[in-house]
């Protein structure tokens, strides 16, 4: 699972920096971290209902259908958009 999912994301992140996240409270500029997708250790503060949730975000606009195959493969759910390629998502435990 984590292959995959290290794929799928990496799929629309190679050879970009991170963008721009432009919230309501200011903007934040996120460390472009694809390649320590593996270490979903780090990331149980960040659970709730046994998801993990994180801010995603693409390198380039992605499609819905795009965006439901990635759900399909993985089992991330996209949430709320957030200005420039980002939403708020959901990673299953793996």
């Amino acid at each position: 699972m984590k292959k995959l999912l290290l794929l799928v994301l990496g799929a629309f992140s190679f050879g970009a920096q991170a963008q721009k996240i432009f919230l309501k409270s200011g903007e934040l500029l996120p460390v472009n971290n694809v390649g320590r997708i593996d270490n979903f250790a780090l990331w149980n503060a960040q659970e709730y209902g046994n998801m993990t949730y994180c801010i995603a975000q693409f390198t380039k606009s992605t499609s819905q259908n795009e965006r439901i195959k990635i759900s399909q493969e993985t089992g991330i759910q996209f949430f709320d958009y957030i200005p420039r390629w980002a939403f708020i998502a959901a990673i299953p435990p793996i």
